[in-house]
């Protein structure tokens, strides 16, 4: 019985030490900012808000916000 906690434990520590081995094998790709902006997306289509029943004061849903999370800038 012991020898089988052994075996579970040694293969245990070895998957580990494997799968730490394997993260820090490669490196990530680097993407530089001009070829993350160079990216073209086509043609997509801007998508026009026909339901008027949302909030319409988009500048006084702002302020308030923000003196919800800065009380200190509101007057």
């Amino acid at each position: 019985m012991n020898l089988n906690y052994t075996r579970i434990w040694l293969l245990l520590a070895f998957t580990l030490v494997i799968l730490s081995l394997s993260s820090c094998s490669s490196q990530p790709p680097l993407v530089t900012v001009e070829e993350a902006m160079g990216e073209d997306h086509g043609n997509v289509p801007v998508q026009q808000d026909t339901d008027a029943s949302g909030p319409t004061d988009w500048e006084a849903i702002g302020r308030t916000l923000g003196c919800v999370f800065a009380p200190e800038t509101c007057k």
